[in-house]
């Protein structure tokens, strides 16, 4: 697979993963606040007031997190901040005189919290950095408890962090191999190894609200191969998937990896420019159909020549919208099969 293609995935798992950390984020922030806000409670009436109040803190800051969090395009820094404040009011609580010394038994959720919202890469050095720290102070602060800081207590308590966040890391490791390789199946055109149509479509919504964000535009290419039914009926499927084939290898090769090209259905693809003008769309479809135009497939002890009409559209000028968008890229790909085929037609240009 070539880079582009691997970016433009990439670019796609990215947007899975965060949807999926999202949820998890969402109902551990729930979590949160309703258990941090009972031991608020409880505490407030055993006198240990500077640990109710960083318990209540987390809590509401919890609930400002729920609120704030859908209109958050990175979660990763609000992730760390949580999984930071969390361990912080663990380590408060572990310091406070007079609290039962097995609550380090809730520091084994840092390193499940911190593999599943930031991943293996982080997670693992964020969890042992964390632990060591939790248990230096375990070893300070309880060395005179007894049953908890002779030999065997003590390893247990290492060796249980460690196990956990060893198994912790393995099942990361398993699951984002597994999500990466069901994704990549799901993504990708199993003939030309470009992107299928739904991925394009994914990347066509999250190009659209970036360009209403930031506002800037971009731009869409239509192609049809042209009398591909004649190539078809006239030397077979496997000439035509071999057509196919080399025709997305042009588009791999002539674009630049911010570029998606993809096989949108049939003998029909459509290349996504982000950040392009018309000027720009023009020169890179016009250097496709040159490509394209100068291919030859063997057929036999024939040659097979291959040549494609092209229509651009460019946002914001052309619709506010996908479907408009692709309208105005059709109409254009029409034209250009009307005007005699084997060339570009891009719209008017801007005043």
């Amino acid at each position: 697979m070539s880079d582009l293609s691997e970016t433009s995935l990439k670019h796609s798992r990215r947007s899975a993963i965060d949807v999926q950390r999202r949820a998890l984020l969402h109902w551990l922030l729930m979590l949160t606040a309703i258990f941090c806000f009972g031991f608020a409670v409880l505490n407030l009436t055993r006198g240990v007031y500077h640990l109710a109040a960083f318990e209540l803190a987390v809590s509401v800051f919890a609930v400002v997190l729920i609120v704030i969090l859908p209109r958050s395009r990175n979660i990763q820094p609000w992730s760390l901040i949580y999984v930071l404040l969390l361990y912080s009011m663990l380590i408060a609580a572990l310091l406070t005189p007079g609290l039962s010394d097995k609550v380090f038994v809730w520091f084994f959720l840092i390193p499940v919290i911190a593999h599943f919202l930031h991943g293996r890469q982080l997670g693992m050095p964020l969890s042992l950095i964390l632990l060591t720290i939790a248990w230096f102070l375990y070893y300070r602060y309880h060395f005179n408890t007894p049953g908890l800081m002779d030999m065997v207590g003590m390893t247990n308590v290492v060796a249980c962090s460690l196990v956990l966040t060893g198994g912790v890391y393995a099942y990361e490791t398993v699951r984002e191999n597994a999500a990466e390789r069901l994704h990549r199946i799901a993504s990708t055109d199993s003939l030309t190894g470009l992107s299928n149509r739904k991925h394009l479509r994914e990347l066509l919504d999250d190009t659209l609200a970036h360009a209403k964000y930031a506002g800037t535009g971009f731009s869409l290419l239509t192609l049809d191969l042209d009398h591909f039914k004649t190539i078809n009926d006239q030397y077979g499927h496997d000439v035509g998937d071999q057509v196919l084939i080399a025709v997305a290898d042009v588009m791999q090769q002539r674009l630049r990896a911010a570029d998606t090209p993809a096989r949108w259905g049939g003998e029909e693809f459509l290349i996504l420019l982000p950040e392009t003008d018309k000027p720009g769309s023009e020169k890179v479809a016009e250097n496709i159909r040159q490509a394209v135009d100068s291919l030859e497939v063997k057929a036999g002890e024939s040659r097979v020549q291959i040549t494609t009409s092209i229509g651009s559209a460019q946002f914001p000028q052309d619709g506010q919208t996908i479907r408009e968008l692709l309208e105005a890229a059709d109409h254009r790909l029409y034209q250009a099969k009307h005007k005699g085929r084997n060339q570009v037609v891009a719209g008017a240009a801007l005043p």
